[in-house]
């Protein structure tokens, strides 16, 4: 580890120095006691499991999912979204279980979870020598939402019931008790798999540096997924792994590695089989084993829109683009997250080489998606990529030779200012799928779709600043509270959120307090006296935010674990009283 330091670091020593005192700065400003410093717990949602079994059909399927649920939501270390909504969720983007590659991103990205569980019962069987008894097969997969990619799960788990000695029927009662042993077991087996996110302290052409090692459970050779923004940008592999730290070779990357991504370990599940009543594992279950990934070309809709195109007509890659306001945890300050859902063309063409997001006033993209993705975060860093300027290709039947890829550097966004955006795709097909290129000689045709506007636009804000309550408070009297904090440019909307949880994350610990609309730009916002008691009664620590939104905006920023669609400030905490008794009289 030294030695790599010593000789891939001597000449980057000080850009690494100035990202470590930004990472202390940004620590500094939030940490401010004990409890600041836990860790976001991620956010899954667990999907309708599928059976493989000969016994009990989509309800078994049912019971396996609701027991797996249930152990999570004891278990305590995730938040599941609830099931209702995974469900409605599901029926409006037309899903069904199993789920493939790009169906596990778009429902991940839909439900703004960090991860999608979905799960299958290979088999039951039950046994009637002497004692009767069930025993259920299960299998459970973590598929990473932004990749797409299973990198967690236990496969093969097995659950047995207590055996019953002359018990007539009672079959499924029995089958209900093995499968809520499987799923403690399951859950017991991917919790004990969890590592949080460690962050890329250094980024070189071919090798990363991060600030977790064997300390939290890194080893060599381990695979890790590089997140920014919730954005899969790479798979890097560890070399080298110490006590606090460890490096990795980058195996493929979509986008650049640069500091501050997050790093999330992979732990490879096996495909599982069952012959005899016994588990037979294959291979590990890969990018390309999520059932059915990659669905080909349908070579009809590539015709059909490009004969669009050259008739004159629309040949939008998109069903719909969402710009939503975004600066929390994950961002560097104001950002607008920019999501689309693909149509039918886009989502079978295998050939789309990248997505090119164009924001109001700009001659150029100011960004660049790889094609397989749906989102994109344009924030405050203006930063060098590569592109393909796609706007002189030629329209179909002509075969478009790939005009190569340029630098692409455009202004960063400005915090107060009101966006639009529009979408493009830059893809390719092969000559001979449009009857051999329309008289052209290359293999691969590339084309740049018509761009398609946001149905609404987005404010880029800053978080708000608080004032009043001052932080880490003592004894602020419930009875009589008033919040302030520093108007927000751009912002003309306003809420105050409490909780007991400094995360914010757990949606049953949040209440809103307050709700503010002012078109006040510079200068302090506040609210009424507020009487708090009832909310709370029983917490020896509360911990305040407030949000900023622009009414215009549509449908306004990211939502928060409750669906209030503000940009939150960082939280502040006091400690709690309710003041001393009224005297008799009530005087």
């Amino acid at each position: 580890m030294r030695r790599f330091i010593k000789s891939f670091l001597a000449k980057v020593v000080s850009r690494v120095l100035v990202v470590t005192m930004v990472v202390v700065t940004c620590q500094t400003t939030f940490v401010r006691s004990a409890h600041a410093q836990r860790a976001a717990i991620p956010n899954w949602a667990v999907v309708e499991f599928v059976n493989k079994s000969n016994y009990g059909g989509t309800a078994i399927a049912a019971i396996a999912t609701d027991s797996v649920i249930r152990e999570f939501q004891k278990n305590g270390k995730y938040e599941i979204a609830p099931k209702a909504t995974v469900e409605q969720q599901m029926k409006e983007l037309g899903l069904a279980p199993p789920l493939d590659r790009l169906k596990v991103m778009n429902l991940g990205q839909e439900l703004n979870v960090d991860a999608i569980v979905a799960g299958e019962i290979n088999q039951i069987t039950i046994s009637d020598k002497g004692a009767k008894q069930a025993k259920v097969i299960m299998s459970v997969y973590v598929y990473d939402s932004s990749s797409g990619r299973a990198v967690s799960g236990a496969t093969g788990v097995t659950g047995i019931s207590t055996g019953r000695v002359g018990l007539t029927g009672g079959e499924d009662a029995l089958v209900q008790e093995a499968i809520q042993l499987a799923a403690l077991e399951a859950v017991a087996k991917i919790s004990s798999l969890h590592i949080a996110d460690a962050t890329i302290l250094f980024a070189g052409p071919e090798k990363v540096i991060m600030n977790k090692g064997s300390r939290e459970g890194l080893k060599v050779g381990m695979e890790m997924l590089i997140l920014r923004y919730g954005e899969y940008v790479a798979t890097v592999k560890l070399g080298e792994v110490s006590g606090d730290d460890a490096t990795g070779s980058i195996l493929d990357s979509a986008k650049g590695v640069r500091p501050g991504d997050k790093a999330r370990a992979i732990f490879p599940v096996t495909e599982v089989k069952v012959k005899g009543g016994e588990v037979v594992r294959g291979a590990p279950r890969g990018t390309k084993n999520i059932s059915g990934i990659f669905t080909t070309v349908l070579v009809v809709g590539l015709v059909l829109m490009l004969l669009s195109k050259g008739s004159g007509g629309g040949n939008s890659a998109t069903d719909s683009v969402k710009a939503e306001s975004v600066n929390d945890n994950t961002t560097l300050g104001a950002a607008v997250r920019v999501s689309w859902n693909t149509n039918l063309f886009a989502k079978n063409n295998a050939g789309r080489v990248e997505w090119h997001i164009w924001r109001s006033g700009s001659v150029l993209p100011v960004g660049v998606a790889n094609g397989n993705l749906n989102f994109f975060i344009d924030d405050t860093n203006s930063l060098l990529t590569q592109w393909h300027d796609g706007r002189g290709q030629p329209s179909y039947p002509t075969c478009a030779d790939d005009p190569g890829s340029t630098d692409l550097q455009e202004g960063a966004v400005q915090p107060g200012t009101t966006y639009s955006y529009s979408l493009s795709l830059f893809y390719k097909i092969n000559s001979a799928d449009i009857g051999g290129g329309g008289g052209g000689t290359a293999t691969e045709c590339f084309f740049e779709s018509d761009q398609r506007t946001a149905d609404g636009v987005a404010t880029a804000l800053d978080r708000g600043v608080l004032q009043l309550p001052p932080n880490q408070s003592e004894s602020v009297d419930l009875r009589t509270v008033s919040f302030s904090w520093e108007s927000v440019l751009g912002a003309n909307a306003y809420v105050v959120e409490l909780s007991t949880d400094i995360t914010f994350n757990n949606r049953n610990a949040i209440k809103v307090v307050a709700e503010v609309n002012t078109a006040q730009f510079g200068g302090i916002v506040s609210t009424t006296i507020l009487d708090l008691r009832s909310l709370f009664p029983n917490a020896t620590k509360l911990y305040w935010r407030v949000g900023a939104k622009n009414l215009g905006d549509n449908p306004g920023p990211v939502p928060d674990r409750i669906g209030k669609r503000y940009v939150f400030s960082l939280p502040f905490e006091f400690t709690p009283v309710e003041g001393p008794p009224p005297p008799p009289g009530g005087k």
